[in-house]
């Protein structure tokens, strides 16, 4: 984590990139928070295992890596289904 000095002396675009990520992985927090819950809920997994899914900082790093692996690729293919029928100009 940054502290207020190092955070004080960045440049603005890092600022804002850092920001930025923190939030990210706020609500992805919140997201394995309710998942876990609606699984525990529904009897797939048990409580502790709940609670260490939504508290894990590691599962919640690799959420944001999948989910960010997720939204490059599906624009990705976007942009190829886009000049291969044309779309694309």
């Amino acid at each position: 984590m940054i502290s207020p000095r190092q955070l004080s002396s960045a440049h603005p675009a890092a600022i804002h990139h850092n920001k930025a990520a923190h939030m990210t992985l706020v609500f992805i927090r919140i997201l394995l928070r309710y998942l876990a819950a609606a699984l525990v809920t529904r009897g797939l997994i048990a409580p502790d295992l709940g609670e260490m899914i939504s508290r894990d900082p590691d599962i919640a790093m690799a959420l944001q890596v999948a989910s960010g692996a997720l939204i490059a690729a599906t624009a990705e293919g976007w942009y190829y289904l886009a000049h291969r029928c044309g779309w694309a100009k």
